[in-house]
Protein backbone atom coordinates (compact mmCIF):
# COMPACT_ATOMS: atom_id res chain seq x y z
CA UNK A 1 0.00 0.00 0.00
CA UNK A 2 1.29 3.79 -1.15
CA UNK A 3 2.07 6.25 1.89
CA UNK A 4 -1.04 8.13 0.26
CA UNK A 5 -3.42 5.61 -0.11
CA UNK A 6 -2.08 4.45 3.65
CA UNK A 7 -3.26 8.33 5.00
CA UNK A 8 -6.27 7.87 2.93
CA UNK A 9 -7.26 4.66 5.09
CA UNK A 10 -5.82 6.64 8.63
CA UNK A 11 -7.84 9.99 7.95
CA UNK A 12 -11.07 7.23 6.70
CA UNK A 13 -10.87 5.47 10.04
CA UNK A 14 -10.23 8.30 12.02
CA UNK A 15 -13.14 10.22 10.36
CA UNK A 16 -15.29 7.32 11.12
CA UNK A 17 -15.08 7.24 14.76
CA UNK A 18 -15.26 10.55 15.04
CA UNK A 19 -18.34 10.92 13.27
CA UNK A 20 -19.85 8.18 15.05
CA UNK A 21 -18.82 9.65 18.24
CA UNK A 22 -20.37 13.33 17.36
CA UNK A 23 -23.33 11.55 16.37
CA UNK A 24 -23.87 10.42 19.84
CA UNK A 25 -23.36 13.65 21.18
CA UNK A 26 -25.45 15.38 19.09
CA UNK A 27 -28.27 13.37 19.45
CA UNK A 28 -28.06 13.96 23.32
CA UNK A 29 -28.69 17.93 22.90
CA UNK A 30 -31.93 19.25 23.29
CA UNK A 31 -33.87 21.71 20.88
CA UNK A 32 -32.34 24.05 18.99
CA UNK A 33 -28.64 23.55 20.00
CA UNK A 34 -29.85 20.12 18.21
CA UNK A 35 -31.17 21.35 15.31
CA UNK A 36 -28.11 23.59 14.73
CA UNK A 37 -25.13 20.95 15.71
CA UNK A 38 -27.64 18.54 13.29
CA UNK A 39 -26.56 21.07 10.51
CA UNK A 40 -23.04 21.25 11.58
CA UNK A 41 -22.77 17.73 11.58
CA UNK A 42 -24.18 17.03 7.71
CA UNK A 43 -21.92 20.05 6.55
CA UNK A 44 -19.24 17.85 7.66
CA UNK A 45 -20.09 14.73 6.45
CA UNK A 46 -20.35 16.26 3.31
CA UNK A 47 -17.16 18.25 3.22
CA UNK A 48 -15.37 14.80 5.10
CA UNK A 49 -17.11 13.16 1.78
CA UNK A 50 -15.11 15.78 -0.82
CA UNK A 51 -11.71 15.73 0.81
CA UNK A 52 -11.55 12.44 1.09
CA UNK A 53 -12.07 11.90 -2.95
CA UNK A 54 -9.22 14.52 -2.87
CA UNK A 55 -7.12 12.60 -0.37
CA UNK A 56 -7.40 9.02 -2.35
CA UNK A 57 -6.10 11.13 -5.56
CA UNK A 58 -3.45 12.14 -3.27
CA UNK A 59 -4.09 16.07 -4.14
CA UNK A 60 -3.24 18.50 -2.04
CA UNK A 61 -6.84 20.37 -1.92
CA UNK A 62 -7.81 17.04 -0.84
CA UNK A 63 -5.43 17.42 2.34
CA UNK A 64 -6.28 21.08 2.53
CA UNK A 65 -9.80 20.37 2.79
CA UNK A 66 -9.20 17.59 5.30
CA UNK A 67 -7.36 19.84 7.32
CA UNK A 68 -10.16 22.46 7.32
CA UNK A 69 -12.68 19.45 8.20
CA UNK A 70 -10.90 18.38 11.10
CA UNK A 71 -10.68 21.70 12.22
CA UNK A 72 -14.22 22.39 12.09
CA UNK A 73 -14.70 18.61 14.34
CA UNK A 74 -12.28 20.17 16.83
CA UNK A 75 -14.12 23.64 16.98
CA UNK A 76 -17.35 22.08 16.83
CA UNK A 77 -16.68 19.24 19.59
CA UNK A 78 -15.53 22.30 21.99
CA UNK A 79 -18.61 23.85 21.50
CA UNK A 80 -20.43 20.46 22.48
CA UNK A 81 -17.86 20.48 25.28
CA UNK A 82 -19.50 23.95 26.18
CA UNK A 83 -23.09 22.90 25.53
CA UNK A 84 -22.74 20.07 27.89
CA UNK A 85 -20.91 21.35 30.03
CA UNK A 86 -18.65 18.76 31.24
CA UNK A 87 -15.55 16.93 29.52
CA UNK A 88 -16.23 13.34 29.09
CA UNK A 89 -14.49 10.75 28.14
CA UNK A 90 -16.05 10.56 24.51
CA UNK A 91 -15.52 14.40 24.05
CA UNK A 92 -11.73 13.80 25.34
CA UNK A 93 -11.05 10.67 22.69
CA UNK A 94 -12.99 12.97 20.11
CA UNK A 95 -10.22 16.00 20.41
CA UNK A 96 -7.37 13.55 20.57
CA UNK A 97 -8.47 11.51 17.29
CA UNK A 98 -9.45 14.56 15.44
CA UNK A 99 -5.58 16.01 16.10
CA UNK A 100 -4.05 13.20 15.25
CA UNK A 101 -6.38 13.42 11.50
CA UNK A 102 -5.68 17.61 11.90
CA UNK A 103 -2.02 16.28 12.17
CA UNK A 104 -1.69 13.69 9.19
CA UNK A 105 -3.94 15.60 6.85
CA UNK A 106 -1.35 18.49 7.13
CA UNK A 107 1.50 16.34 6.70
CA UNK A 108 -0.02 15.08 3.55
CA UNK A 109 0.11 18.66 2.01
CA UNK A 110 3.21 19.10 -0.12
CA UNK A 111 5.23 22.46 -0.34
CA UNK A 112 5.35 23.32 -4.36
CA UNK A 113 9.12 23.65 -5.28
CA UNK A 114 10.19 26.21 -8.16
CA UNK A 115 12.30 24.86 -10.50
CA UNK A 116 14.87 26.82 -12.53
CA UNK A 117 16.04 25.42 -15.76
CA UNK A 118 19.19 26.51 -17.37
CA UNK A 119 17.80 25.39 -20.66
CA UNK A 120 15.68 28.12 -20.87
CA UNK A 121 17.30 30.62 -23.74
CA UNK A 122 16.45 34.56 -23.69
CA UNK A 123 17.15 36.80 -26.16
CA UNK A 124 20.75 39.31 -25.27
CA UNK A 125 21.11 42.11 -27.51
CA UNK A 126 25.00 43.39 -26.27
CA UNK A 127 24.75 46.28 -29.21
CA UNK A 128 22.72 49.20 -26.87
CA UNK A 129 24.32 51.90 -29.30
CA UNK A 130 22.12 53.86 -31.62
CA UNK A 131 21.59 52.33 -35.46
CA UNK A 132 20.35 53.00 -38.40
CA UNK A 133 17.17 51.30 -37.38
CA UNK A 134 15.10 50.27 -34.05
CA UNK A 135 12.73 48.20 -32.58
CA UNK A 136 11.01 46.76 -29.41
CA UNK A 137 12.22 43.73 -28.26
CA UNK A 138 8.66 42.47 -27.53
CA UNK A 139 7.44 43.40 -31.00
CA UNK A 140 7.61 42.35 -35.10
CA UNK A 141 8.49 45.59 -36.72
CA UNK A 142 11.51 47.67 -37.26
CA UNK A 143 11.50 51.31 -38.00
CA UNK A 144 13.28 54.43 -38.51
CA UNK A 145 14.48 55.97 -35.61
CA UNK A 146 13.07 59.20 -35.93
CA UNK A 147 9.58 57.57 -37.00
CA UNK A 148 6.32 58.47 -34.24
CA UNK A 149 6.27 54.72 -33.64
CA UNK A 150 9.58 54.37 -32.66
CA UNK A 151 9.57 57.23 -29.97
CA UNK A 152 7.14 54.93 -28.08
CA UNK A 153 9.61 52.51 -27.36
CA UNK A 154 10.78 52.81 -24.40
CA UNK A 155 14.33 53.09 -23.93
CA UNK A 156 14.54 49.26 -21.86
CA UNK A 157 13.09 47.75 -24.58
CA UNK A 158 14.64 49.11 -27.66
CA UNK A 159 17.18 46.84 -30.20
CA UNK A 160 19.40 48.73 -32.33
CA UNK A 161 20.15 47.16 -36.17
CA UNK A 162 22.73 48.69 -38.24
CA UNK A 163 21.08 47.10 -41.19
CA UNK A 164 17.91 46.20 -43.01
CA UNK A 165 19.04 42.71 -43.24
CA UNK A 166 20.32 42.25 -39.69
CA UNK A 167 16.28 43.81 -38.70
CA UNK A 168 14.68 40.89 -41.28
CA UNK A 169 17.20 38.16 -39.60
CA UNK A 170 16.04 38.60 -36.37
CA UNK A 171 12.24 37.76 -38.51
CA UNK A 172 10.98 41.62 -37.72
CA UNK A 173 8.86 43.51 -41.32
CA UNK A 174 9.68 46.87 -42.03
CA UNK A 175 6.99 49.53 -41.37
CA UNK A 176 5.78 52.01 -43.18
CA UNK A 177 7.88 55.06 -42.28
CA UNK A 178 11.08 53.49 -44.14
Amino acid sequence: MGESKAKYFILTILLLFVLVGMITLVFNLKRFSFAGELFILLLVILFSFIALIGVYGNNNWGFTLMMLVFTGIIADILLLYYLRGALTKGILWLIILSTIGFVISVRGIKRKEVEYSEEKEEKVYTNFEPGKYVASNRGTVYHAPNCDWAKKIGSKNRVWFNSDKEAKKAGLKKHSCL
